[in-house]
């Protein structure tokens, strides 16, 4: 220790000093002094040394970025994780990690046997999962670089330890045991692990939407509510009846209908998709559900409005707004036409279990007959 040094020679040159009756004597004491105060100081750091340590954990002043990025402390969350399950605070939904790295993940919690997407999973933390997003997905508009500002600038909220990416490699949606999306792709999570309260903080980065999902053993359901559409059934249905309890139904009594599943820049929005497709007309008729509560009746109105929006930005003549009903609900319709004269025709409405119903007809004006089919016999919990 170059103090405990400075204390011994400081000693010995005013010893020699007082002998020798010369010089340096003043110089001698203070450099003893100096050197007592630094032996001093140095011992209540080392006493203190755990709450010092402590305290900077807990407001991130004093680390670099690096000693944040390479910090391995948080290492086998991945194990943690395994086998585990996990509610989305806000829509009910479940994700299920099982074993071999496979997922399921359920559109309502109480229902794990239909209704769900599959496939395998990945889970990166910390340095990994910020070189994973400059790798892999930096098309959605993030970088290591973005993420090391944000976790310095979060020091005392998140840490890099904490950081993390879920990949969910999708496989399918299995309704009634049928794949209903037999096609492979990814669905991509950023966000936050705290292992302390058992949460996921998440960005979806598609479109940036939150995501929150809470294990399913600290969970408290009774806070969601939930609809009862899985459990219903459906009466007297005639023969040319398509739909499901979920999304609701429309009788297709014209045109010649068969099945598809056009993916659209929602997808990973909806809590259920249904399509049909008549080859014929080469109409599309679509039966959806947004995921999310809607406890404000406006909202329907709003988001129909910002679909008006999103096309006029494109430079698509919209109609305006109009308030209508739909199946018995209070909806609002908006319409519009693309360069190859298709009309796309939509509806919104939120049902009595806050659910955001997103109704839509994709067709010709030779067709206007199935735009009026779905406006007339659409129905919905009936």
């Amino acid at each position: 220790m170059p103090s405990l040094i400075g204390l011994i020679v400081s000693t010995i040159g005013v010893i020699i000093a007082f002998v020798k009756k010369q010089k340096g004597k003043v110089l001698g004491i203070i450099g003893i002094v100096l050197s007592l105060l630094m032996i001093v100081g140095w011992l209540l750091l080392i006493e203190n040394a755990d709450k010092i340590k402590e305290a900077m954990n807990a407001n991130g002043e004093g680390r670099s970025i690096e000693e944040w990025l390479y910090d391995d402390s948080y290492e086998g969350k991945i194990e943690i994780i395994s086998e585990t399950e996990w509610i989305e605070k806000n829509s009910g939904s479940c994700l299920t990690f099982k074993e071999d790295d496979y997922f399921m993940y359920f559109n309502d919690y109480r229902v794990q046997n239909n209704y769900y997407y599959s496939g395998t999973y990945e889970i990166f933390f910390g340095y990994e999962a910020i070189n994973v997003i400059d790798e892999k997905y930096s098309r959605y508009g993030y970088s290591s670089d973005y993420i090391c500002d944000k976790i310095d600038n979060e020091r005392g909220v998140a840490g890099v330890n904490e950081f993390m990416i879920l990949v969910l490699h999708n496989d399918g949606y299995w309704v009634d045991d049928e794949n209903m999306h037999d096609l492979n792709w990814d669905t991509v999570y950023m966000g936050y692990y705290d292992n302390n309260r058992l949460v996921m903080d998440f960005i979806y980065l598609e479109d940036g939407k939150d995501y929150t999902f809470v294990s399913r053993n600290d969970f408290d359901v009774s806070s969601i509510v939930m609809p009862d559409t899985y459990f219903t059934e459906q009466t007297e249905l005639s023969e040319y009846y398509w739909g499901s309890d979920l999304a609701g139904g429309v009788e297709l009594y014209q045109g010649e209908w068969t099945y598809c599943d056009e993916s659209d820049e929602m997808d990973y929005s909806y809590l259920e998709k249904i399509q049909q497709y008549d080859p014929d007309t080469e109409t599309r008729i679509q039966l959806s559900v947004i995921s999310g509560q809607y406890d404000d009746p406006l909202l329907a109105e709003e988001m129909s409005e910002e679909f008006k929006y999103s096309m006029e930005e494109r430079g698509y003549a919209v109609s305006e707004v109009e308030k209508t009903t739909l199946g018995g609900y209070t909806a609002y319709a908006v319409s519009t036409q693309y360069e190859s004269g298709e009309y796309y025709s939509a509806w919104y409405f939120i049902d009595p279990d806050l659910r955001m119903h997103y109704i839509t007809v994709l067709y010709y004006d030779s067709d206007i007959a199935s735009y009026e089919m779905v406006r007339d016999t659409y129905t919905y919990g009936q």
